[in-house]
């Protein structure tokens, strides 16, 4: 009897230039990937910003309206809990730049750690906090 020999290997197992293929490719989807992420996370913090400084200015006007012997100037600085948006509850909590680096204290943040301000016309000042740089306002 006469045995023969079979031409393919039946061990099975993956050879070393087909691992290197495979882990060559994946290394290329994740160096595609990771801009677009960046990008993508990036662009959300921005809207973010923009529907926060929306939501104040919004607010601002709400109490204004509330308030009538209240000027404009009243609502000039920082945003914190003693600002008068926040302290009259028609913000339910003090908003901050997604950007900006988280406050020390979250209950009197500084305009360097993502606070938003009013100037003295009672107009919310465009952002320019965080890694994002100078991204501006929602009515640009």
């Amino acid at each position: 009897m006469r045995f023969r020999r079979r031409a393919v290997d039946t061990e099975g197992g993956f050879t070393l230039i087909e691992i290197t293929v495979v882990v060559a490719l994946l290394a290329v989807l994740v160096l595609l990937a990771i801009p677009v992420y960046v990008s993508a996370r990036d662009n959300a913090e921005k809207k973010t910003c923009f529907m926060n400084q929306n939501t104040l200015q919004r607010a601002a006007e709400v109490y204004l309206s509330l308030n009538k012997t209240a000027k404009a100037s009243d609502l000039e600085g920082i945003v914190n809990d003693a600002h008068p948006v926040r302290a009259q509850h028609i913000v339910g909590a003090t908003p901050r730049c997604p950007a900006g680096e988280a406050p020390a204290d979250s209950g009197n943040p500084t305009a360097a750690e993502g606070a938003y301000r009013f100037d003295a016309n009672g107009t919310l000042q465009g952002c320019t906090l965080g890694r994002l740089g100078p991204h501006g306002s929602f009515m640009d």
